[in-house]
């Protein structure tokens, strides 16, 4: 319980952004999907010749799962992305400084 307190500030921090937005960053959606797609990719091998031709055959497909993610288009996000840094006064110079979404 001492932990769920020290942390509770952080817990909700996705509140603070818009509404449209927030299934978006609390889903777990993307993170089942991709062990979905290893689970159907590593089902069709039967073995790896060695531990590390099956590290770098997982490391290929997360790459790849990767960049799919990366180009993914998220509905009005731009919008959602403008309202938030205007809440919280970011500008060019101190918005890397933070982590953002």
């Amino acid at each position: 319980m001492n932990n769920l307190l020290t942390i509770r500030e952080n817990i909700f921090t996705y509140m603070e952004l818009p509404e449209g937005i927030r299934s978006m960053v609390y889903t777990n959606n993307a993170l089942e999907r991709l062990f979905k797609e290893l689970k159907r990719r590593l089902k069709t091998m039967e073995m790896c010749q060695s531990e590390a031709s099956a590290e770098k055959y997982l490391y290929l497909l997360l790459r790849y799962q990767n960049e799919k993610f990366l180009k993914r288009k998220l509905k009005n996000w731009e919008y959602y992305f403008q309202l938030y840094r205007e809440q919280h006064s970011y500008t060019k110079e101190n918005i890397h400084s933070e982590v953002i979404l």
